[in-house]
């Protein structure tokens, strides 16, 4: 596996055939379409946003791009205190940390 560190919003993606692609920055939606470029059938882009309002567009630029099997996720997060045989949630949740978008490049 190899990352890369680019400006996509910037420069877009100079690469081909990738099997995945993961954007997190704020206009992912900007970048999809170059996103879709780079990857080899078959292969997934994910995004990470934080708003309601940047994760429909996001899906919107999806499946305007035509990728397939487009789902989003909300991601939650408790903490857990882990001890010999007493593991247990905490008591306090944060509520929201974010939203996971990804679709399928099927041409």
């Amino acid at each position: 596996m190899t990352f890369r560190e680019r400006d996509v919003a910037a420069e877009g993606i100079d690469l081909r055939e990738l099997s995945s692609v993961v954007l997190d920055l704020p206009e992912p939606w900007a970048v999809l379409e170059s996103a879709r470029a780079a990857l080899a059938p078959g292969g997934f882009a994910a995004t990470y946003t934080p708003t309601y309002n940047q994760l429909e567009r996001t899906i919107r630029a999806f499946r305007s791009l035509g990728f397939e099997d487009v789902r989003a996720v909300e991601i939650l997060e408790r903490g857990l205190h882990v001890g010999d045989g007493g593991t247990r949630p905490e008591f306090e949740m944060l509520g929201h940390t974010g939203f996971l978008a990804a679709g399928r490049r099927t041409d």
